[in-house]
């Protein structure tokens, strides 16, 4: 299989591109970046040049591919959500999406790819401390990141009336031991070697290991029969609390289970304390009516695992 990844230098991006190339398959990784800034190999992925401001450029990378991934997007929570960094959250996500189904749009139908799987977020239910999602549950309405995953799934859809089997890649916190949000939320401590719930540390975290996450996309890229939104999580959400003590005594970290409060939170992030401290408890129900199997079901696992080497 021939597949193009827009988005493969970032933390999803890579371990999918890991995962295709030990599959055996071609990879084409699209990046505004000289070609030549990369490593020339026999047995790597194939990087591609493209212009976000001229659809041809990009229609170019992704013609003849049989699966277009789209992981890319900047950070949720590396800056405080001021309005101009939410701007840019949206713009790298929904513009940059509308940008990919514009370049296929310019593509012979025997040159579009035959699936389009775009990335999307569990932010897209909203947040309760109560209510269990699936696929087929409603979105929420109350806050920024589910408008956002709404408007997100809208563009990716767009592509759909071109013959593409869409998959909306609702992903919950992907957690690796070097990146993502798991050493984010250990490092605000470690200088202490503590860790710390966010907020009162109840809040549901629909979490899953990365390696599952990119099996499940490399599943959903080669099952024809998934299409529609693809929860991107564990089958079994934890307490952010849970989260903590579990990471806490894996990395030799005393645990304290007094966090910093909402309003402090919110001085710090802005409106991002809303998604942190409340959260939502969401069940890949899709995944699992389909067969799919988990190796790290549940977070025990998933963190023996992720510092087995520690």
């Amino acid at each position: 299989m021939k597949v193009a990844i827009h988005g493969g230098s970032g933390f999803i991006g890579k371990a999918l591109t890991a995962r295709f190339i030990s599959r055996g398959d071609q990879v084409v990784v699209s990046t505004r970046r000289d070609v030549t800034e990369f490593p020339a190999t026999t047995d790597g992925p194939i990087f591609r040049k493209y212009s976000p401001d001229v659809a041809e450029t990009l229609a170019e990378v992704i013609s003849g591919c049989d699966a277009l991934i789209n992981v890319a997007g900047e950070p949720l929570f590396k800056k405080r959500w001021s309005s101009g960094q939410k701007q840019k959250i949206f713009d790298s996500r929904v513009e940059n999406t509308n940008g990919l189904v514009s370049a296929i749009s310019k593509l012979a139908a025997t040159e579009r790819p035959k699936t389009f799987l775009c990335a999307s977020a569990v932010g897209y239910y909203g947040t309760s401390t109560r209510d269990r999602f699936s696929e087929d549950s409603s979105p929420g309405t109350e806050d920024f990141l589910s408008s956002l995953c709404r408007e997100w799934e809208s563009a990716a859809n767009d592509a759909g009336k071109f013959g593409i089997r869409i998959v909306n890649l609702r992903f919950g916190i992907v957690l690796d031991k070097d990146e993502g949000a798991l050493p984010q939320m250990l490092g605000a401590t470690s200088w202490l070697r503590m860790a710390v719930p966010l907020g009162f540390g109840g809040q549901w975290v629909s979490w899953v290991h990365v390696s599952d996450a990119v099996r499940m996309v490399e599943y959903a890229a080669r099952n024809d029969g998934i299409s529609g939104p693809l929860n991107v999580t564990a089958p079994n959400p934890i307490r952010n609390c849970d989260l903590m003590k579990a990471a806490a005594s894996k990395v030799g970290f005393l645990y304290v289970p007094l966090g910093p409060p909402k309003l402090l939170l919110r001085i710090v992030v802005g409106e991002a304390a809303g998604a942190i401290t409340r959260g939502q408890y969401v069940v890949p129900e899709k995944a699992i009516d389909s067969g799919f199997q988990f190796e790290f079901d549940s977070i025990d696992k998933a963190i023996a695992d992720l510092y087995k080497a520690s």
